[in-house]
């Protein structure tokens, strides 16, 4: 189960000409108020049916973005 949030945009690309390459930077609390609502209805969702929650990000941290023509 993928949970996705929404948060303000507070991350910036830059060029770096010595790697021909764009580099994000975003800071590491930008979306930890979303993260946390994200655990805490996942959670949720599981324990109600008697499940268990495992958060695999976790063990191996990943990011998921949608896919937009915007």
């Amino acid at each position: 189960m993928v949970g996705f949030g929404i948060v303000d945009g507070v991350g910036t690309w830059a060029y770096d000409a010595s790697t021909d390459d764009t580099v994000l930077t975003w800071p590491t609390d930008a979306d930890a108020e979303s993260q946390t609502l994200i655990a805490r209805k996942t959670r949720d969702i599981a324990t109600a049916g008697d499940g268990l929650m495992l958060d695999a990000n976790a063990q191996t941290p990943s990011t998921w973005r949608h896919l937009s023509s915007v």
